[in-house]
């Protein structure tokens, strides 16, 4: 839902409505009027920066002109500088309290930073002073939606569609609401409506795809997946998707040239390392397995079970003082974490150091549960080595 920020800067089309010629300006000072219309120029060619300076010269010229501070805010609401934004819109609203787009951005605004019930005040007020405009109510469905209130979301978001029945971005919106209740019928037959008025927002194929990887109908979810990055090469999200379901189809070359091609895109991708490292430690890849662990821990160093996890690799590879060296530290994080013992105990015994292995198997009886398996062979190993 935050891709409604995309259709909010269409609004930029019903502001900005001021004539786009070239302004001659020869060497007469600007008016406030030459130094609006230059901003709007700006806006057209995509230069927020010189817009804005063209819209704080209109303000210095005339303090009272509250399109000028719009104009401003809604710059610097599509550069996420939120607070310079909030300033400009409540100033607009201080000169115009009837401007029912200041309210609708300001809506925006506190939907960004968080604050539904603030947000939805605002497009109470935009909605109340024009009823008419189909983005306000899906803005405020999308609050709604954020606010938990998935009910009344699909109230603003039914009213969105009846007056824009074309409306790509609200029938995408209530497929995702019907998806989150699990009533993928109807998700489907709203993301297919999505689909058809903007068929290439990859967006909709990703979660249809999603949806028929839940059904088990994973040869109508790889397609989705594939229709989604061959839309967008950069989509990471679509390339770890297919990927999952090559896996699933037991096609494991293929899923890891997608979980490949998903980290070469975000190299921050957590779950695309996760999911590869299950294929290479299938494949008896221990080298591989330990260059993504790696990855892991560089990314979330707090994560003892990474840790951990790491040092059964080492372990398995007879690395045994590596692998002591990650047990601790997934004990340094997490000290009742019973399998980080049992496995410390069992690299001490391969390197002969019994006593040391004795208190880890002690540690390992005080934390786990008595159903753990490993429970039986600690105690067995406690009566050995207390013998000797």
């Amino acid at each position: 839902m935050n891709n409604i920020i995309k259709a909010v800067a269409m609004i930029w089309i019903v502001l900005f409505t001021v004539s786009s010629g070239i302004l001659a300006w020869a060497n007469e000072q600007p008016t406030a009027e030459q130094w609006c219309q230059r901003g709007d120029q700006c806006v057209k060619d995509r230069d927020y920066r010189s817009a804005i300076a063209a819209y704080s010269e209109t303000i210095k010229i005339n303090p009272a002109d509250a399109g000028a501070y719009l104009k401003r805010g809604t710059v610097y609401y599509n550069a996420r500088d939120y607070d310079a934004a909030l300033q400009d819109v409540e100033k607009t609203l201080e000169l115009n309290h009837e401007s029912a787009e200041a309210y609708f951005y300001r809506g925006h605004i506190y939907t960004q930073k968080g604050q539904y019930a603030q947000a939805i005040a605002d497009f109470d007020k935009a909605i109340a002073l024009n009823s008419g405009m189909a983005l306000w109510y899906a803005s405020r469905g999308t609050a709604y939606y954020h606010k938990g209130d998935k009910e009344r979301a699909l109230t603003d978001i039914n009213k969105a569609i009846e007056l824009d029945p074309g409306y790509a971005e609200a029938y995408f919106n209530r497929g995702k609401v019907f998806q989150d209740k699990r009533q993928f019928s109807q998700a489907l037959s709203n993301y297919e409506k999505a689909i058809e008025f903007a068929p290439r927002d990859t967006r909709a194929y990703t979660n249809r795809g999603r949806i028929y990887e839940d059904m088990g109908q994973l040869d109508q979810a790889q397609d989705d997946y594939t229709r989604a990055v061959l839309f967008d090469a950069r989509n990471a999200i679509g390339f770890y998707n297919r990927g999952h379901v090559y896996q699933s189809k037991g096609q494991m070359d293929a899923a890891l040239t997608d979980y490949s091609r998903a980290l070469e895109i975000n190299p921050r991708y957590s779950e695309a390392y996760k999911n590869r490292i299950a294929i290479y430690k299938s494949r008896g890849q221990l080298d591989q397995v330990l260059e993504d662990y790696n990855a892991i821990i560089e990314l979330e160093p707090q994560r003892f079970v990474a840790y951990n996890d790491r040092g059964l690799i080492y372990q398995a590879k007879n690395q045994h003082q590596q692998a002591l060296a990650d047990f601790s530290s997934a004990l340094r994080l997490y000290p009742r974490y019973a399998p980080a013992y049992f496995n410390k105990a069992q690299s001490y015994l391969k390197i002969g150091s019994k006593a040391e292995a004795l208190q880890a198997f002690k540690a390992f009886l005080q934390y786990a549960p008595p159903s753990d398996p490993g429970v039986y062979v600690a105690r067995r190993w406690l009566k050995e080595l207390d013998a000797q």
